[in-house]
């Protein structure tokens, strides 16, 4: 604790004097502030940074995620096919009925990320059509923030025509 006592420090606080480095509670190791993440609620009044360092709390969020997968996806999965009026099961009826492909490029989601096709819905009515992979769903996105402008997506064909791409 002796390292942590006879260091340098900052005098740019409402709170005073704050230390320009401090120790990892998961690495033990002393580092810069700047390697601490600062906290957006700023509960840690003393510092305003996280106990752990940035590499430390990126391995403790990815194995918390790990452990909990099921539990982070399916919830997110669940509240968002809620909005769209439907129950996973509907949905997975909806994938079956699609072979687990696109409705648009009948290729499977290449996203790594994102798993599952997304719900496409017509943002007017919010009526579900299809679903989409995520490359189709921001394509149509893209029309959709112009009322679902078709003329946006004839001008994208005519573009890719004009320059060699049929």
């Amino acid at each position: 604790m002796s390292d942590i006592q006879n260091t340098p420090m900052s005098e740019n606080s409402l709170f005073g004097v704050l230390p320009v480095v401090k120790r990892c509670r998961k690495c033990g190791k002393v580092k810069s502030i700047e390697e601490f993440n600062l906290y957006k609620a700023k509960r840690n009044v003393r510092s305003h940074r996280h106990c752990y360092c940035k590499p430390c709390r990126l391995e403790i969020t990815r194995e918390c995620r790990r452990r909990c997968k099921d539990l982070y996806g399916r919830s997110d999965r669940k509240k968002r096919l809620r909005l769209y009026g439907i129950s996973e099961k509907t949905y997975y009826e909806m994938v079956e009925k699609q072979n687990g492909l696109c409705a648009i490029c009948k290729k499977p989601q290449t996203n790594k990320r994102l798993k599952n096709l997304a719900v496409d819905h017509d943002h007017a009515s919010g009526c579900v059509r299809e679903l989409l992979c995520t490359k189709c769903n921001f394509m149509i996105a893209h029309a959709g923030q112009n009322g679902d402008d078709i003329s946006i997506l004839e001008a994208g064909i005519i573009y890719l025509r004009r320059h060699g791409k049929d």
